[in-house]
């Protein structure tokens, strides 16, 4: 098997979709996503020092490159002489897994096209889902997260896990942060240590202890979904009525009784708590205002009861917003019916 024709393969792919997405992007959020890839496609880790010449000129030859596939359709995958879908992950990884290898693809926020390729690190059947640790990647997107569910596989990457980790030391290195204290103490990781061999170790122990957040946030997720579920998340039109609809998918996932917040309050963990904490978005802050006072009141008081009441009553007000969606779902006449109802839910809630 040509690894390497593969990569190209799915390279291509990535870059189409790319090209047709980055403007949904801040520019912010752009350029953090364009040095996060530029790393990967280098396999640079992520305290690699980086030549701000270089990655400018990379982000021309990128841009110039979007330009031309922007108006380019996605291509079939040709391996051992078959040609797959760009979608057909399940059947394209019966012929990689062989070779140590895991295809990644799927729609993420904005319907964007994903896919990614790396390598498996372990493998494992949960509740009859698969579940693919992928440690170094191969070839990506331009989009990135720690884990996906597609179907009845479940993808956790620990490369972007590693990034996050990065990022939140060096803020803990800028400035003060109780938070990310608590995240790298368990390894005795403090702000003056130096990226050395020993640094890297106890970053990969992190990477691994808290993978599994992001594996029982997924296996919530796959509990929690249903086929109409699903499709009214993928079929709906408007960019910000998607981003809410995903953002109350997740915290159902986040809260649930099978889910990462339960696992953390039952294990008692601190630094994972604030691991997690940590990657709940500003949108989940502002919607669920009694899940951060509940965060709040724990790192000054340490109750753990007070987090667990509250995980109960986040997780029954998103459910019942879930359940006021698919009623609107269903007596909706049209989409704008539809989403003038979802906006009411959100400003309300």
């Amino acid at each position: 098997m040509d690894i390497t024709d593969i990569v190209r393969q799915i390279k291509y792919n990535c870059d189409v979709s790319d090209a047709k997405y980055w403007g949904y992007f801040s520019l912010c959020g752009l350029l953090l996503r364009l040095r996060e890839l530029y790393k990967s496609e280098h396999n640079l880790s992520p305290w690699s020092k980086v030549n701000p010449q270089d990655i400018g000129e990379w982000i021309k030859v990128k841009e110039s490159l979007w330009a031309d596939l922007e108006s380019n359709a996605l291509k079939d995958l040709h391996i051992d002489g078959v040609a797959f879908k760009p979608f057909d992950a399940s059947e394209i990884n019966s012929c990689l897994m062989k070779d140590n290898l895991i295809y990644g693809a799927g729609l993420g926020l904005y319907k964007k096209p994903i896919f990614f390729l790396g390598e498996l690190y372990s493998y494992n059947i949960i509740d009859d889902y698969q579940v693919y640790f992928i440690k170094t990647e191969y070839v990506r997107d331009l989009f990135n997260s720690s884990g996906m569910l597609q179907g009845k596989e479940i993808f956790i990457r620990l490369q972007h896990l590693r990034s996050i980790l990065w990022e939140m030391f060096l803020e803990l290195r800028c400035r003060e942060n109780s938070l990310f204290e608590d995240v790298f103490s368990s390894v005795s990781i403090s702000p003056q240590d130096e990226t050395d061999m020993e640094f890297e170790a106890k970053i990969e122990t992190l990477t691994m202890r808290y993978s599994e957040i992001i594996l029982y946030h997924e296996l919530a997720e796959a509990y929690e979904s249903s086929d109409e579920w699903t499709n009214i998340i993928l079929h709906i039109e408007d960019r910000k009525a998607e981003y809410f609809l995903r953002g109350l998918k997740d915290m159902l996932a986040n809260t649930s009784e099978y889910g990462p917040l339960q696992k953390i309050i039952d294990a008692e963990d601190k630094g994972a708590l604030c691991f997690y904490i940590s990657l709940i978005e500003m949108f989940h802050k502002a919607v669920y205002p009694e899940l951060k006072s509940a965060f709040n009141s724990f790192m000054i008081e340490g109750d753990w009861k007070t987090l667990a009441d509250a995980r109960q009553k986040v997780y029954s007000k998103s459910s019942t917003l879930k359940e006021k969606i698919h009623e609107a779902y269903h007596q909706s006449n049209n989409e704008d019916d539809f989403l003038a109802i979802i906006r009411g839910l959100f400003y309300q809630n």
